[in-house]
């Protein structure tokens, strides 16, 4: 027995088992076996990618869903945070840093992929520093086009590029070897924007109109969204109280998101919840009534984060109450609903008019709507209860546990590709990590791909299909 067909009955046995165990579904198993082939060279990557168009297709789908992994477990939205931090107040300056950052992440990533990443900070600093979008958002596509440029990896023209000279029997270009040119258009854009932007960006105000589901509960509602930290020193008269105790809600007018004490983190602290020395408090609310707060606690105030409405980890939503659920009656003392669910209550409308901040007694009815903040996944969790259900849109829960294998992944498909195997074959084997590491399912994954893009470069719908 040779070893080659050693290797297809070792395939093939393989293949066999999972299907009857079940362990993973029949699509991820295909794309195993995909894969599994052209690396133990039993065939080549191109026979293996021949059915579906070229090469430059699998590429470009492994992209999108090594893209979208990344996205998922919120490592982007902290990259983002930390450049918006980085540009500091002036718009030139965060012009730059902005543009040069997304330049540099389109060379790994695709263009749409990498601009879809910061769209949503770019927007909140338009809000907070009242300019117009386009002020931003027109240098940070043009910027993604070209920082495209930078490798054969990061638009979808060099990609095919590469692999139409590869069926013509020609040589190839290394992943850096449009480097040097992709740099000067990057660069050039950036100097262009810098000097001529105020005469071709528009100059007029933000518009108003458009805004995220997340900012319009807090406009509609008049919410607070700036979430202020303070430390519990030592001596401080709030250990051993709880928030009941202390009228946090009532007599402050603020809101606990979290207590922290070192890496643990309780969100949504129970009324019953003892305050310690060395806890961290995020509070929600105005920061005269925090300063009053912390003066009347020696509490120490450590920090500030803005425009809470964007993060990938939380955020607001209105939850009504359904007809017979077991909260119809009740009040949220009876329910309990930071202990039970996680999260923290901030409004009650009634078909009489909205309640304000503190109603623990209040018996809640069929139809009262509570808006609450709180972690994703436990607003997700109370929305599948079977009491209440989500009338705004709630968001896919980051999986930051999950970051680690997810940049494993990411990196290991980038250098696969610069050790010199087909990228599709590299990029595709990072995206199949995702899904096997659980920081994509299946599904997800599918989510994430443009399937206009993809069949427009495979040839299945025409370009003038694709751009309707």
């Amino acid at each position: 027995m040779t070893r080659e067909i050693f290797l297809v009955l070792a395939v093939l046995g393989i293949t066999v088992l999972l299907f009857i165990t079940e362990k993973l579904r029949v699509d991820v198993i295909a794309i195993m076996v995909m894969l599994a082939l052209p690396w133990l060279g039993l065939v080549t990557p191109a026979e293996a990618f021949s059915g579906f168009s070229s090469n430059a297709v699998m590429s470009i789908i492994a992209v999108m869903v090594l893209g979208a992994g990344m996205d998922r477990t919120g490592v982007m939205n902290r990259v983002a945070e930390k450049i918006t931090a980085l540009a500091g107040e002036g718009e030139g300056r965060l012009l730059a840093v902005i543009s040069a950052t997304v330049g540099l992440i389109s060379a790994f990533m695709q263009n749409v992929g990498s601009v879809a990443l910061f769209l949503p900070a770019v927007m909140r600093i338009c809000r907070q520093k009242d300019l117009s979008p386009s002020r931003l958002l027109m240098p940070l596509g043009f910027s993604a086009i070209l920082g495209g440029t930078l490798t054969m990896v990061g638009s979808g023209p060099l990609i095919i590029l590469n692999d139409l000279l590869r069926s013509g029997g020609e040589r190839t270009f290394g992943l850096f070897s449009v480097t040097p040119v992709g740099l000067a258009l990057l660069g050039s854009g950036i100097l262009y924007f810098l000097l001529l932007g105020r005469f071709v960006l528009p100059a007029e105000k933000g518009d108003r109109s458009q805004v995220s589901p997340q900012l319009e509960i807090i406009r509609t509602w008049d919410l607070p969204h700036e979430v202020y930290l303070c430390r519990v020193p030592s001596g401080s008269p709030l250990a051993g109280k709880s928030r009941e105790e202390i009228s946090l809600s009532p007599q402050y007018s603020l809101h606990l998101l979290y207590l922290r004490r070192g890496r643990d983190i309780s969100y949504a602290p129970w009324r019953h919840t003892l305050f310690a020395e060395g806890q961290e408090l995020a509070l929600l609310g105005d920061l005269e009534k925090v300063k009053r707060f912390a003066a009347d606690y020696g509490l120490v105030i450590t920090g500030e984060k803005e425009e809470l409405a964007g993060s990938s980890m939380s955020g607001f939503a209105e939850m009504l109450i359904l007809p017979g659920s077991s909260a119809e009656g009740r009040t949220l003392r009876d329910i309990a609903l930071r202990k039970n669910l996680g999260v923290e209550p901030l409004d009650l409308i009634t078909s009489h008019g909205e309640v304000h901040g503190y109603f623990p007694d209040r018996t809640l009815k069929a139809g009262d709507v509570i808006v609450v903040q709180g972690l994703w996944s436990n607003i997700l969790r109370m929305s599948r209860s079977g009491d209440f259900i989500g009338l705004t849109p709630i968001e896919r829960p980051a999986r930051p546990d999950r970051i680690v294998p997810a940049i494993l992944c990411f990196f290991g498909a980038i250098a696969l590709a610069l050790a010199g195997f087909r990228l599709s074959l590299a990029l595709l084997t990072g995206a199949l990590g995702m899904i096997l590491s659980d920081v994509l399912s299946i599904d997800e994954a599918y989510e994430s791909i443009d399937w206009r893009t993809v069949f427009l470069l495979a040839g299945l719908i025409p370009l003038g299909v694709a751009m309707e």
